[in-house]
């Protein structure tokens, strides 16, 4: 009955306000692990490493149906690789610049709309490295897929003008990526099959790619 965004907005409004243990098992233990990122280009670094990876399980052999399966899922983990360069970048550039977050409380007035990124910078008057755990934490909750809602809140932290995201085709691939993992390749209707050809996984692949590059050419250039 409910779209997909007005679940998650409930989603998130939810877990700001209760948290996400309503009912706890032993997976919590797993609560406590986090991202290490060893240099400001280890993001970058990791990404190429992880494309290349992915894009080795285009050339492997078997029936039709696996290799259709596998197109879908290297296009799906493509967004993933670069969801997680994003969070990688974010956490060494708040962990390692204090006007990281000094431009995250500048720019919370811009965060009204959405209540998760406010409440994550916290508008109490909060020391610097208190301030800073409480967004490293928040963190870990961003879905980084979501890029209309998260560029700005990237662009101050960073210090850069984010690149645009249907510049690279960001918008459209999220579309189908959400189709490919959530309805098993339909679309939201069910009136049609979704699914990735090699051309577009090739595609996707050089997309990411050439956006976390120009992300860290403005980074650099600032």
């Amino acid at each position: 009955i409910a779209d997909f965004d007005t679940i998650e907005a409930l989603v998130t409004d939810i877990s700001s306000e209760i948290g996400d243990e309503l009912a706890p098992t032993a997976l919590t233990a797993e609560e406590d692990w986090d991202v290490e990122v060893e240099t400001a280009d280890s993001p970058i670094q990791d990404l190429r490493k992880r494309v290349g990876d992915l894009m080795l399980v285009l050339q492997m052999q078997g029936p039709e149906p696996a290799k259709f399966q596998a197109r879908n899922l290297v296009y799906t983990a493509l967004i993933t690789a670069l969801e997680t360069f994003l969070w990688e970048t974010a956490v060494w550039w708040l962990a390692n610049e204090d006007d990281s977050v000094e431009r995250l409380v500048a720019a919370r007035p811009s965060f009204a709309s959405d209540r998760r990124l406010k409440d994550m910078v916290g508008g109490e008057q909060l020391e610097l490295e208190v301030r800073r755990q409480r967004i490293h934490e928040g963190l870990k909750d961003v879905v980084w897929h979501r890029w209309r809602s998260n560029w700005p809140f990237l662009a101050a932290l960073l210090g850069i003008q984010m690149p645009g995201y249907d510049q690279y085709g960001l918008t459209a691939v999220a579309t189908k990526r959400h189709d490919i993992v959530h309805r098993f390749g339909q679309n939201k209707d069910r009136t049609e099959a979704v699914y990735a050809t090699t051309a577009e996984v090739e595609a996707l692949a050089d997309a990411v790619l050439a956006f976390a590059e120009d992300l860290n050419a403005r980074i650099a250039a600032r």
